[in-house]
């Protein structure tokens, strides 16, 4: 992909402009679709980011400064209920709290591309996102990477490595996941 993309976190911004100008430079935004994820950015990122539920990181284009799409990451326990779609093998490396069926997860909460990203610059936020959650195992342990996306999403999803595990309780969104390579400390 030849597009240029510099990656910047967030706070950095609201810390070197100032939350009302961040405010103002995030309308810029225009996602490739309309959608909740697409409205995240603008009206709560900036909370959440105060609040230290997530972080966000903004692709920008360092000529023109267009923000051409973001990531959101934090951290959401997993249910693993014993109806599920997961090979035998991946659930036997998940380590899976056995009294409450949990496993520890980072969450992709957020993925959304600009209307004017090229094609294919999702992988790019997926690739960047996987950066900063590698960075994140090394510091703090955890292997696991869940998004909750919806059904037309599902197969984008397969194709860049993750599995279905079920639709969440409310049948709304789908629970996927991946594994980060293990650590090797040799």
């Amino acid at each position: 992909m030849n597009q240029v993309f510099e990656i910047h976190p967030l706070s950095w911004l609201i810390e070197d402009r100032g939350k009302k100008e961040v405010q103002k430079y995030l309308k810029s935004f225009k996602p490739y679709k309309d959608s909740d994820a697409g409205r995240f950015l603008l009206e709560k990122a900036i909370m959440m980011e105060n609040r230290d539920l997530s972080r966000t990181y903004l692709a920008i284009n360092p000529i023109d400064d267009e923000i051409l799409g973001f990531v959101t990451l934090g951290v959401k326990c997993l249910a693993i209920p014993k109806e599920n779609l997961l090979p035998k093998g991946m659930l036997e490396d998940m380590f899976i709290d056995p009294k409450t069926g949990v496993v520890q997860a980072f969450l992709l909460a957020q993925l959304v591309r600009s209307e004017n990203s090229p094609r294919g610059f999702g992988k790019e936020l997926i690739n960047l996102a996987m950066d900063v959650l590698i960075n994140a195992k090394s510091l703090v342990g955890c292997r696991i990477v869940r998004i909750d996306c919806e059904d037309e999403l599902v197969s984008y999803y397969r194709e860049n490595g993750f599995t279905l595990v079920r639709p969440n309780e409310e049948g709304t969104l789908n629970q996927m996941l991946t594994f980060m390579s293990p650590l090797s400390l040799s």
